[in-house]
C-alpha cells in the first residue's frame, strides 16, 4: 500500500504538471516552451540548494545519524496508514516533487502536438 500511494503521489503530481504545460500549447508555442525551460532551470537551481543544506546537515563522520520519532511506529501501520504515508512522503517532499513537476512539464513541451478543432 505504501508502494501504491508513493506512486499515486507522483503520477498525480506529474500528470498536473503534464495538464498546466499542455493547457499552455508548450509543445506548439516557443514562448511557452521558452517557460517551461526557464522553470526546469529554477527546479535545477532549488535542487542545488537543497543539496547544499543536505550537506551542511549531515552527521559528523563515526556519528550514527538519529532516526526520526515517526519512523519508530512505522511496523505497525495499517493498509490505509501505509498508503497515506506513501502519499504524503512521495507528494510533499521537495525533491519527488519537483523531479514529477519537471518529468511532466517535458513530456508536454516534447509530446506531439494535440489536433486543433477548427470552429464552424
Amino acid at each position: 500500500m505504501f508502494l501504491a500511494g508513493w506512486v499515486v503521489a507522483l503520477a498525480v503530481v506529474s500528470g498536473a504538471a503534464y495538464l498546466l504545460s499542455d493547457a499552455g500549447d508548450v509543445s506548439t508555442d516557443s514562448a511557452a516552451a521558452d517557460g517551461v525551460s526557464w522553470a526546469q532551470i529554477i527546479f535545477g537551481v532549488l535542487f542545488l540548494l537543497l543539496a547544499g543544506r543536505s550537506w551542511r546537515s549531515r552527521p559528523a563522520p563515526g556519528t550514527e545519524p538519529q532516526m526520526p520519532k515517526w519512523m519508530a511506529g512505522i511496523d505497525a501501520f495499517t493498509p490505509a496508514k501505509a498508503l497515506g504515508l506513501g502519499l504524503l512522503l512521495a507528494g510533499v517532499n521537495p525533491k519527488n516533487l519537483l523531479l514529477a513537476a519537471g518529468a511532466g512539464s517535458a513530456l508536454a513541451v516534447t509530446g506531439p502536438p494535440r489536433p486543433r478543432r477548427s470552429s464552424p
